[in-house]
């Protein structure tokens, strides 16, 4: 039996704009990031690429969040080609980890939508699946849904590379992964920690931040 690996996943994906199609897929993945990891969750290998999309060009606003344009992916592979790739990489035997479950649900659509509902990627990418937010959630005893740069922040770790570029978004879920299935350290910056909820809704979630990097390092290092 070939060994299990841990892919932690992230895609970056461009909303489909045609009204006929909505009811089929909302939106095409155009870039693919994952690392992949042991059983001790060791980085092995790193997988990165773009994606053209098929059905319209890319959004201003995507550009703008993402740094993709239509000059970044005109060379590249179609979702089938680089699906493909993605398959291959990750192995059969591996489960698969992202920061929510949107990423997982965009994939199975353009999956089905693409290349069939009969595609034997449908039994891999479909049946082994973790949603890390919720994990994180229930761990951390948080009732609202965090970003992930924030719930990198309460675990007292830093951003490392440039948010919604998709090999940077997957390295940085994977070290919220490790320290979540590091019990000892988890009860160390629960019982350390300075997050306090906030009764109103804005954009970092829900969470008052405050000065927890500084207080709560300061803690940490003691």
């Amino acid at each position: 039996m070939k060994d299990k690996f841990k892919i932690v996943v992230d895609f970056e994906f461009n909303p489909v704009k045609d009204p006929e199609l909505k009811p089929l897929i909302h939106n095409e993945i155009i870039e693919i990031g994952a690392v992949k990891l042991d059983s001790c969750n060791n980085t092995v290998d790193k997988f990165k690429e773009y994606i053209r999309p098929e059905k319209n060009e890319i959004l201003p606003k995507i550009t703008r969040i993402t740094g993709i344009s239509d000059d970044t992916v005109n060379n590249c592979g179609c979702f089938e080609e680089v699906i493909g790739r993605f398959y291959e990489w990750a192995g059969e035997n591996s489960r698969f980890y992202s920061w929510s479950n949107t990423d997982s649900r965009v994939l199975i659509d353009e999956l089905i939508f693409k290349l069939g509902e009969d595609t034997e990627m449908l039994d891999v990418f479909g049946g082994h699946w973790v949603d890390l937010q919720r994990i994180y959630q229930r761990v951390m005893g948080f009732h609202k849904n965090m970003g992930l740069s924030n719930a990198l922040g309460t675990l007292m770790i830093c951003f490392k590379g440039k948010e919604h570029g998709a090999l940077a978004d997957a390295l940085n879920t994977a070290e919220v992964m490790k320290v979540l299935y590091d019990k000892e350290k988890i009860n160390h910056i629960k019982h350390n920690s300075a997050v306090t909820y906030n009764g109103n809704t804005h954009s970092n979630g829900g969470f008052t931040m405050g000065n927890l990097f500084a207080e709560q390092f300061a803690k940490l290092s003691k």
